[in-house]
């Protein structure tokens, strides 16, 4: 066996340890809650502490890459064919995941950071789509719908479910709100308190005010203070 091969073999086998260690942690007696009741968690290398996870319902998945740090994290799951996806190097703290009704999705790409409190909740077979390196401050709210119906005089319902999609390396600001069929493009900031109402396609920008506008182009973001 060559030297490469020797080293593949080293590092699949910690892989295997460090798994096997983490799937230990995350069943230890009074650390997480789950109520599976037949449906599919998959969490391999990833690190859940003091998470509640609830299905009412069949064929739901939750699934978590390597990497994922979920602490203090609710996932409420209340219908059939429901995924959760969360890529790989995604951390989470107080965030909240739910979903209501059939169909729904909520993806989330790699290395996004949420950092406080965050309610996301999909209705009625829609998506909340979150793409790579994104970053969530707190007190933030994620909707794909209303929770209930507002109609017109013929009793006709006019508030119907939407997606919503976050772009790569996406800033969001301390309570922002993002309703339903939103869309913020890549690399640009939402900022302190936003409502966003709509689709926003161009890239590079800064959005603010209620409801949320563009109030400045050309822009980008990164983690450390220059």
């Amino acid at each position: 066996m060559s030297l490469s091969d020797k080293l593949k073999e080293m590092a699949k086998n910690e892989n295997k340890l460090l798994s096997f260690l983490l799937k230990v942690y995350n069943h230890f007696p009074f650390n997480n809650r789950f109520k599976k009741h037949g449906n599919k968690i998959f969490a391999k290398c990833a690190m859940l502490k003091k998470c509640k996870i609830t299905f009412i319902g069949k064929n739901n998945v939750l699934s978590i890459e390597k990497g994922c740090r979920l602490n203090h994290c609710n996932v409420t799951i209340i219908g059939n064919d429901n995924e959760i996806h969360l890529s790989e190097f995604v951390s989470a703290n107080n965030a909240d995941f739910y979903m209501e009704d059939n169909g729904n999705k909520i993806l989330c790409g790699k290395h996004i950071n949420f950092a406080g409190k965050i309610h996301l909740a999909c209705t009625e077979g829609t998506s909340i789509i979150i793409k790579d390196d994104c970053l969530f401050s707190s007190d933030i709210v994620i909707r794909t719908g209303d929770s209930h119906s507002i109609t017109d005089l013929s009793g006709n319902r006019i508030n119907n479910a939407k997606d919503v999609v976050i772009g790569n390396h996406v800033w969001v600001g301390y309570r922002a709100l993002i309703n339903k069929g939103s869309e913020i493009a890549d690399n640009s900031i939402v900022g302190t308190g936003a409502v966003v109402t709509k689709k926003f396609t161009d890239k590079n920008v800064i959005l603010a005010g209620v409801p949320a506008k563009v109030v400045k182009e050309n822009v980008n973001w990164i983690n450390e203070k220059i």
